[in-house]
């Protein structure tokens, strides 16, 4: 199997307290990031990479129109990985 170093995942339908969700999703080695619309059924997005980066989600501020979820890859903070979801 070959594994892609970043994976981008929308309409998770997760919650906050459903993390258990995307461990078992993540393969070895690799680690994830998400976001929920508290408000909205059917949103949310994630992110899972592998352990050999080092990613942080940053906040862009809130728009009605659409969800985010943002990493930047660090170092090299002018990487910058944006996934996007109409709402």
């Amino acid at each position: 199997m070959h594994l892609r170093h970043f994976m981008f995942l929308v309409e998770t339908w997760l919650k906050n307290d459903d993390t258990a969700t995307l461990v078992e999703a993540c393969p070895p080695n690799y680690k994830f990031v998400q976001t929920v619309k508290l408000d909205k059924r059917g949103s949310g997005i994630a992110a899972i990479f592998s352990n050999q980066f080092c990613c942080a989600e940053t906040d862009s501020g809130e728009f009605s129109s659409f969800e985010y979820l943002a990493i930047v890859l660090k170092p090299e903070s002018d990487v910058v990985f944006l996934t996007l979801q109409t709402t």
